[in-house]
């Protein structure tokens, strides 16, 4: 029961993955279904950018959390392929 967790978009061989991570969260910001904010953080001596999540609600239901893996899924897609 995790109230908050850090993700960073990283696939094989992309050249910018604190670019793509951050085109993932105002992709799914945008939608305006969830809310997902970023930070820099140091990891293995590099600083690197990660998208947050953060539950504090009671109110926060499964329907919620399926949401934001729904608007998660296709700004990754949308990332992936270079769609606008």
């Amino acid at each position: 029961e995790l109230s908050l967790f850090a993700f960073r978009v990283e696939p094989p061989g992309h050249a910018d993955p604190d670019g793509l991570t951050r085109q993932v969260l105002a992709r799914v910001n945008q939608k305006q279904r969830v809310f997902l904010s970023g930070a820099t953080i140091e990891e293995a001596g590099r600083s690197v950018f990660v998208g947050r999540v953060c539950v504090l609600s009671f109110r926060t239901g499964p329907e919620h959390i399926e949401a934001l893996v729904e608007d998660l899924r296709a700004a990754i897609g949308q990332g992936l392929s270079g769609g606008a």
